[in-house]
């Protein structure tokens, strides 16, 4: 192993206040956004593993005082706590949590959700849409997620993973308020990177269209 590394410079370093954890369970892939509207309205997302008897479930959580106080929710849940679609399918579990807002203060929440069993290994890419103005309270619900792409049971040799989020916020952009989502599908030999479009504010999506170079596949 390397030598522990040396740090120098002039005096000794401070930290500022302790942050406690909202959770003593697992937490990761972490991710935030600030409102163009309202610089003291934040978005962040986390991928949580407290509820559900451990499954990792993505959470969101909001502050409109710069990151003074937050509230937290998690994705859309159905009877005896499932994760639910707005196209109607039930998933045991979801990851990879990214969180984005455009001009117009809407805010977008994307997400994987799959099973993972020898028999079911169905999965999806989804993103939901909720409104927020210049801050004001909001939720995600299920009827507002919907589906860039999904890969229905038994998808044993598809499977989608590391979705990043972006929306064009340029104010003189003709494109502006278009959301986008690139993510990595795995296949059984011929692995690629896609890439996909809303204009409707991620009530639809365009067809995946690859985007890394074809002789790379794999």
């Amino acid at each position: 192993p390397a030598p522990n590394p040396i740090i120098s410079g002039p005096g000794p370093t401070t930290s500022g206040d302790v942050v406690n954890a909202t959770t003593s369970t697992p937490a990761a892939e972490q991710h935030i956004a600030v409102n163009p509207l309202n610089s003291e309205n934040l978005l962040a997302c986390i991928s949580d593993f407290s509820l559900r008897g451990g499954s990792n479930t993505s959470k969101w959580t909001i502050s409109f005082d710069s990151g003074a106080t937050w509230k937290e929710s998690f994705v859309p849940l159905g009877d005896n706590d499932i994760l639910i679609t707005g196209d109607g399918r039930q998933w045991p579990y979801n990851s990879d949590p990214v969180v984005a807002i455009d001009r117009s203060g809407r805010a977008y929440f994307c997400n994987l959700y799959f099973n993972y069993s020898s028999s079911d290994e169905s999965n999806g890419l989804y993103v939901s849409m909720a409104d927020t103005g210049a801050g004001a309270a909001f939720t995600f619900t299920a009827a507002a997620t919907y589906p860039v792409a999904v890969n229905a049971n038994p998808a044993t040799s598809i499977s989608e993973d590391k979705p990043w989020l972006a929306v064009d916020a340029g104010a003189a952009s003709s494109y502006s308020g278009n959301v986008y989502v690139s993510w990595t599908r795995f296949t059984a030999n011929s692995d690629m990177i896609l890439f996909s479009r809303s204009t409707n504010h991620g009530q639809s999506w365009s067809a995946p269209l690859q985007i890394s170079p074809a002789a790379q596949n794999g």
